[in-house]
């Protein structure tokens, strides 16, 4: 696979505001439609050509429990399977990822793991150079410092999945 996904891919963009809990972000979940190959080192080969540092392979698709992470952005791709995961806290957006879908979470996004299918197999990554990323559970006490935290995050130069021409540095540019 190239750097730039298939012509059938669609881009879907989710926002998010803050509710005292989660920050969640003024950057919008980018979800990737039939973007990523359905093979993890190929996967892994296409995020290391757009400057993000694979990190982790799982059975899971995302945690069983509302999180976010205040100190890097997140990709995960699904290259097996079916996950249904919420993102946004308690009472925002489900979305359902297949194989060969790929969401990009911002630094303050909740998200929490509703369904995985037994067969789900993910790959998940965060810029290349990025801090390593910390995880909140929402407590209100550490909300101030967690949103800080959220809104300095860089944003990376490269979009995971197309690159230098991907929605996130459309969709995550700085207002002019």
């Amino acid at each position: 696979m190239s750097a730039h996904a298939p012509a059938e891919t669609v881009v879907e963009a989710y926002r998010f505001v803050g509710d005292g809990r989660f920050p969640n972000s003024a950057l919008p979940a980018i979800v990737y439609r039939q973007a990523v190959p359905t093979d993890a080192d190929r996967v892994e080969a296409l995020l290391r050509r757009n400057r993000w540092a694979p990190a982790w392979r799982a059975s899971i698709g995302f945690y069983p429990f509302d999180h976010f992470h205040s100190t890097a952005h997140e990709l995960v791709a699904i290259v097996a399977g079916e996950a249904h995961g919420r993102l946004g806290g308690p009472s925002a957006a489900t979305v359902v990822l297949r194989a060969g879908d790929a969401v990009l979470i911002p630094a303050g996004v909740c998200h929490f793991g509703c369904y995985s299918s037994p067969d789900i197999a993910t790959v998940g990554a965060y810029p290349a150079g990025a801090p390593a990323p910390d995880m909140r559970r929402g407590d209100p006490a550490e909300y101030a410092e967690a949103a800080r935290n959220a809104s300095l995050t860089p944003v990376p130069p490269c979009d995971p999945i197309l690159g230098a021409d991907g929605p996130l540095t459309r969709l995550w540019a700085p207002p002019c």
